[in-house]
């Protein structure tokens, strides 16, 4: 585990100063924000998801018969 998050944070750390190197500060703070940002909303999606998944298992849906007579 400690080396995977090694290899993440190095590249994480070397892909920020590749966007510092070729685009600037101001749009490398922009870049991660947004990708920060996006990541965020899409966790919060997938928390979402589980939850109706979860109350969905708990509440089975079964198709009831009605008298039509």
């Amino acid at each position: 585990m400690d080396r995977i998050f090694l290899v993440a944070a190095t590249g994480a750390a070397l892909t920020v100063a590749a966007l510092v190197l070729f685009f600037g500060p101001v749009v490398a703070a922009f870049v991660v924000a947004g990708s920060s940002f996006a990541l965020m909303i899409g966790l919060i999606a997938i928390s979402g998801v589980h939850a109706v998944e979860q109350w969905w298992r708990g509440h089975p849906v079964t198709l009831r018969r009605t008298k039509t007579h």
